[in-house]
C-alpha cells in the first residue's frame, strides 16, 4: 500500500511539473505605460452580434511604434500588424492621455477620494471615467477606465472599456455600441494573452 501511494504521488508530481505553464508572466516595466519601441502585446478578442451572440475569435498584436508629436505633445501609437493605429498614447511617471479623435483624454490616475473620477471634453461629445478601486479578479491588479463618445445619436455612440494594470498596460477590454432602440450591446471582447515589456 505504501509503495502504491509512494508511486502515485510521484506521477502527482511528474504530470503537474509537465503541465504548460501560462503564457503571461510577472515581467513589468517600469514605465507607468510601457511605451518603449519594441514593446509588444498579443490579445485574444472575441465578436459578438446585436444579439449578443458569440459568432468568432481572432487574436490581434499590437506593438509601441515611432512617436508622433501632437499639440505639442509626444504621443506614442499603439498599432497593429498593418501599422494601424489602434490607441494613441502620451505617460509619464504618474498621468497618461489617450489620444481620441475629438482630442486627447485622462487615461490614469485615478483619484482615490471619490469612487469614479469623471472627465468631460468638447462639451459632453467625449467622457472618461476612471474607477479608483483595484480589481484583483483580472489576470493581473487593474484599474477599470471608460472612454465615451456620445454626440445624442445612437448610431454614433462608442464605449470602450479597458482595464489596465501600470508597468503592463491594458490587459482587457470591450467596445459597446448602441442599437436603435438605445440599448448598449458589445461589438467585441478582448483580453491579453502574452506580451513582451522592457
Amino acid at each position: 500500500m505504501k509503495e502504491k501511494f509512494i508511486t502515485i504521488l510521484l506521477s502527482s508530481l511528474l504530470v503537474t511539473s509537465c503541465l504548460k505553464t501560462d503564457d503571461i508572466s510577472n515581467n513589468f516595466s517600469s514605465e507607468l505605460f510601457p511605451l518603449t519601441q519594441g514593446n509588444k502585446w498579443l490579445y485574444v478578442d472575441s465578436f459578438f452580434t446585436a444579439t449578443g451572440n458569440y459568432f468568432g475569435k481572432d487574436t490581434f498584436r499590437l506593438k509601441a511604434a515611432t512617436t508622433i508629436n501632437f499639440n505639442n505633445h509626444v504621443f506614442t501609437p499603439i498599432t497593429d500588424q498593418y501599422d494601424d493605429s489602434i490607441f494613441v498614447l502620451r505617460a509619464d511617471d504618474t498621468t497618461i492621455y489617450m489620444l481620441r479623435p475629438h482630442g486627447e483624454a485622462l487615461f490614469f490616475p485615478v483619484d482615490n477620494s471619490q469612487p469614479v473620477k469623471t472627465m468631460v471634453y468638447n462639451g459632453g461629445l467625449l467622457r472618461s471615467l476612471i474607477y479608483s478601486e483595484r480589481m484583483v479578479n483580472t489576470s493581473f491588479p487593474s484599474y477599470k477606465i471608460l472612454l465615451i463618445h456620445d454626440d445624442g445619436q445612437w448610431a454614433n455612440f462608442r464605449q470602450q472599456e479597458y482595464y489596465f494594470t501600470p508597468g503592463l498596460g491594458i490587459i482587457r477590454g470591450s467596445n459597446q455600441r448602441k442599437n436603435s432602440q438605445g440599448n448598449l450591446y458589445t461589438t467585441d471582447s478582448y483580453f491579453l494573452f502574452s506580451y513582451t515589456v522592457k
